[in-house]
């Protein structure tokens, strides 16, 4: 609040000494076409806004070139986290779709691997076994059989068919 009633003051103390060099040479505010105090008023909203108190064309030049600035890089952070985002979107679409595939697995799996459907496989494959077993020893091969020369003959055969 210091701050502020300095700063009043200090504009009031400037106001004064202006209008006193004004005196000197028999101006008057009141004197100008309303359109002209209408622009002074412009101008001092401007400087009050952009804090350039002396309406020299290098400060202003200066405050163009930080605004131009500012907006180039605001647009410059938008197109940059645009872009970002769109790689976030397309990652996230990516990842549903394995996910979704995933999932469709899983219940595949989880079909074909419930534990009532295992031990209806373990029953029906240790039941194969069993019957090829009792098969194996049903059939009694010879000790002195030869398959090499079963294999021979079965050869000679066809080619006399042929």
């Amino acid at each position: 609040m210091d701050k502020l009633k300095l700063q009043a003051d200090a504009l009031r103390k400037l106001r004064e000494h202006y209008e006193q060099q004004l005196k000197y040479i028999s101006f008057e505010l009141c004197d100008l076409p309303e359109d002209v105090v209408a622009l002074l008023g412009k101008c001092l909203e401007l400087q009050c806004a952009t804090q350039i108190q002396d309406l020299n064309l290098n400060y202003l030049r200066e405050y163009y070139y930080i605004k131009k600035r500012e907006a180039i890089d605001r647009r410059l952070i938008i197109s940059q986290k645009t872009a970002a985002l769109q790689k976030l979107k397309r990652e996230i679409d990516e990842n549903e779709r394995e996910v979704a595939g995933l999932e469709r697995f899983m219940g595949s799996a989880q079909k074909r691997a419930s534990v009532d459907t295992l031990r209806r496989n373990t029953l029906a494959a240790e039941g194969k076994i069993r019957e090829l077993e009792e098969r194996n020893k049903a059939l009694k091969i010879p000790d002195d059989f030869d398959v090499e020369a079963l294999i021979e003959k079965v050869q000679l055969l066809e080619k006399g068919k042929k």
